[in-house]
This record gives C-alpha cells, sequence and structure tokens, in this order.
C-alpha cells in the first residue's frame, strides 16, 4: 500500500461508508474518524457496515467544533493511527466524509508516486492575506479567540473588537511563520511523522488553541517548518463562493467535475445519487473543461449581479459602484415635448419600439395610452415613481419587450439625467435649444434641430439601437 486516506466524518456516514468501502477497494488504507457528537446509534450503524471491509480502520473519536482546535486533534490522532497501521506508505490525504474521488484512484497512487517527497497543501503566508475570501486574516494569529464563534457569536465579536481597540497582539512562537490555507492536504509519510513528532508540540499546541480556524492553518504552518518540497496546491477541489462558504455540488456538476485537475471533490451533496454512482463507479462521462470559470461567474452574480438586474440580496452600493446601468440600449428626446403627439405617431409606427411621453413629468408617468401602470409593475404616480428613480428607469428598460423611447425636459428629474447621461446604452437626442452642461464622457449625445425630421429621428434612434 502507497496511499492512506483519512476521513473526517460529521454527517451522512451511509455516504461515508460508500466512500471508505470504495477506496479501501482501490488498495488505499483508510481511517475514518467520526464526530463524537455523532449518535451511537447512528455511529454503531456506520461500524456495522464497514466491520467487515479490510483496510479500513476508525480512530478515537473527538468532539470537534467548526473552527476548533478539536478539528486538529483527530486529524493528528487518525494520522498516528494511519502510519502505525500502514508502514510503507508514502503519503497520506486528508479528505472529508463529503468528498468523493473524481479521478481514478490508480491516478492518484501514480502521480504521487512520481512525486515521492513533495507534500501537496495549500499555503500562503498569513500577512499576505491573499487566501481568506471574507473574514480573519493574518488576525487569526494575532488576537485571542477563547469565544466559540458560531455558539457564542456576541462575545466573539467584542472580543475582537476590544482587542483591536486596545492594541492587543499575541507574540508568535519562535520558529514558525504562520500560513494558511485549504484543510485538505497530501502529506509524504516523512513530513506527517515530523509534525506528529514535533518535540515542541505542547508550546505549539498552545499557541494554535487560541488561533481561529486552526485546521486551516496547524498543518499548513507545520508543514513549513518540516516539509521539504512543497507543492503550493490542494489535490481536492473545494472552492469556496464570495463569503468564503464551499460550494455545493449536484448530480449536473458531474461533467465539470470531471474536467477538474484534482483528485477528490468536495462539498458533494448526499442526495446526488448520480455523482456518487458515477465516481464510486466507473469514471466515464465528458469532462467539461473550464469549471473554475463557471464557478466565478456564480461568484460574479452573486457580488456585482447583470447589469440592470436590482434583488433584494443584490444591490448596487453607491460607496462601490458609481454607476449601475440598464440591461439595453434605450433613446431619450430631450427638448422635442412641443411635437410630440406627430413624433410618438411616427415612432410607434415603426412597430420596434415601446414610445412612452414624459415618464418623469411632474404630473404623472406618461405611460403609453394614459396607463395607471406599465410592464414591471411601474405606477404611474409621480411619488412611488421617485422615490428611487433610477431603479425606476432600469425597471421599466428591463420589462418592457420592446426597447424604450421616451420624452424629457430640463425640469424632469435632474437626479435621473445625471444616471441617464452616465448610462451606457442610453441615447440622448437634444433639441438645439437644450440648456448647455457637463456631459459625462460615456454618454451617447447627438444635438439636432427642433425641426429636425421625424425619419431622421427615428433613423438615429435605429442606428443606436442596432450597434
Amino acid at each position: 500500500m502507497s496511499l492512506g486516506v483519512i476521513i473526517l466524518a460529521h454527517t451522512h456516514l451511509r455516504r461515508v461508508a460508500q466512500l471508505a468501502s470504495y477506496l479501501s477497494s482501490q488498495g488505499c488504507l483508510v481511517v475514518v474518524h467520526i464526530d463524537a457528537r455523532v449518535a451511537d446509534t447512528v455511529h454503531r450503524h456506520f461500524v456495522e457496515q464497514i466491520m467487515d471491509v479490510r483496510r479500513v480502520y476508525l480512530s478515537p473519536r473527538h468532539a470537534c467544533d467548526w473552527a476548533g482546535f478539536s478539528l486538529v486533534e483527530a486529524t493528528r490522532d487518525a494520522a498516528r493511527l494511519m502510519l502505525e497501521k500502514g508502514t510503507a506508505l508514502g503519503h497520506v490525504c486528508l479528505i472529508s466524509g463529503s468528498c468523493l474521488p473524481i479521478k481514478p484512484t490508480r491516478t492518484l497512487i501514480d502521480f504521487l508516486a512520481d512525486n515521492p517527497d513533495v507534500d501537496f497543501i495549500d499555503c500562503h503566508k498569513a500577512d499576505e492575506g491573499a487566501w481568506v475570501r471574507d473574514g480573519l486574516s493574518a488576525e487569526r494569529f494575532s488576537l485571542h479567540f477563547p469565544f466559540d464563534y458560531r455558539k457564542q457569536r456576541k462575545l466573539f465579536d467584542a472580543s475582537v473588537k476590544i482587542q483591536r481597540a486596545l492594541g492587543i497582539k499575541r507574540h508568535c512562537p519562535d520558529g514558525i511563520e504562520p500560513h494558511l490555507g485549504s484543510q485538505w492536504w497530501c502529506l509524504s509519510r516523512k513530513t506527517l511523522l515530523a509534525i506528529l513528532n514535533d518535540p515542541e508540540s505542547e508550546r505549539l499546541d498552545a499557541y494554535f488553541r487560541r488561533s481561529f480556524i486552526p485546521d486551516e492553518s496547524y498543518f499548513q504552518t507545520m508543514a513549513v517548518r518540516h516539509g521539504g518540497k512543497i507543492e503550493s496546491k490542494s489535490l481536492t477541489f473545494a472552492p469556496f463562493d464570495h463569503q468564503g462558504k464551499p460550494f455545493l455540488f449536484y448530480d449536473d456538476h458531474a461533467d465539470g467535475l470531471a474536467g477538474q485537475p484534482q483528485f477528490f471533490a468536495r462539498k458533494i451533496w448526499p442526495k446526488a445519487a448520480g455523482l456518487y454512482a458515477r465516481f464510486l463507479g466507473r469514471h466515464d462521462g465528458d469532462a467539461r473543461p473550464g469549471f473554475e470559470a463557471y464557478l466565478d461567474t456564480v461568484r460574479q452574480g452573486r457580488t456585482k449581479g447583470r447589469s440592470g438586474y436590482l434583488t433584494m440580496g443584490r444591490h448596487p452600493a453607491r460607496a462601490f459602484e458609481a454607476q449601475f446601468s440598464t440591461t439595453r440600449r434605450y433613446a431619450v428626446l430631450q427638448g422635442f415635448t412641443g411635437r410630440m403627439s406627430a413624433l410618438k405617431q411616427t415612432l410607434e409606427a415603426s412597430d420596434h419600439l415601446a414610445v412612452h411621453g414624459r415618464i418623469f413629468g411632474e404630473d404623472a408617468a406618461e405611460l403609453p395610452g394614459t396607463a395607471p401602470t406599465t410592464f414591471g409593475n411601474l405606477s404611474a404616480v409621480p411619488a412611488l415613481r421617485d422615490r428611487m428613480a433610477a431603479q425606476y428607469l432600469t425597471s421599466l428598460v428591463r420589462n418592457t419587450p420592446k426597447p424604450v423611447v421616451f420624452f424629457s425636459e430640463a425640469n424632469d428629474a435632474p437626479r435621473l439625467l445625471k444616471f441617464v447621461e452616465g448610462d451606457a446604452n442610453a441615447l440622448l437626442i437634444r433639441s438645439d435649444d437644450w440648456p448647455d452642461g457637463g456631459i459625462s464622457p460615456t454618454a451617447h449625445v447627438e444635438r439636432l434641430s427642433t425641426s429636425a425630421e421625424d425619419a431622421d429621428i427615428m433613423a438615429r434612434i435605429l442606428d443606436h439601437l442596432k450597434e
């Protein structure tokens, strides 16, 4: 046996049993740690499932707390048992009970055989702050964390705030440089033995016990302290969203996962029967490359949304985004209301446009046919329209099936005028008597005589919409 796999399991032990049995059938030595908080009846059932499976062992149980040192202790005890049972192991991988192998295990074994002295562990210097997506980075090591993040959140936040105000900083023990990275690693036997037998472990343990999320820093820091050649990457595909929470994978992600260069993937939905059938059986199917790009698009959609789309969960903040945009092109006729009736008839005859009157007139929003509401349930009542005028226009453009054209005068919602001038989708057709003023460099402005031909105005609008 050349490969050992440690599985940290907390829930869904039926799936964990499947995973352990599969890895054993592929020639791996497997050690499973079951969280001590798992009910005894559930634990006994798991034992019954794997008791006849060769090369699968259970390590001493710890009650594991998220972001607590107990996860480190559970992993170390499992690693000790692993090295005791597998004297010929070359590497040991740490995965979770919600992981799946996404490459044939033989491929992983051959890969590690070609890299016998390499430690594959995600390592980033804590003071660089590049790895953490959302939350504490270097302060994980410089502050004290006596309170549980989830169970004592108010005390946790108050403690951090007070320590920052008082300038409290812990001293990093000599001989280590704090590093951060993914919890899921693959270490050589030599490095793992050195970590477990560190002569200063008692002193270092005391330091990491009061650090935040030590399972994402203890082995990373200790690998730098004891390892030889470190490849700073995880062999487990475990992407996070913009808040640092793991993505959950379902059956329809199968081809995307198969296209990843890593050997394991986390976090798998326990009811994703298709994924379990595929990856714990034959590794066939069509691999789809570019899955990371897809996840980046998901993150982008959650943090910045799509132009012109506003929801309660994703709302542009002016402090971070100077200008949000509309979804598509539209036109504003400024200073042409004196001939609005005739122009509207000409524009409506094209059947390509949704033509409105003065949407932001003082008395009411002049919707088509003097309707009280229009697409998107937008009201003609000025008080409702003007509460958030830019968003009213954004919704109007998005919800109207045809491109929008409307009329405007200089006294119509001056704040909205600034929004329109900064919107790359807007075409402003201004009469020659429209007052001059500072124009945004992104604005599309055309000057025409108030007596310009209807056909010329129509042509300019249609040209803009086609670009």
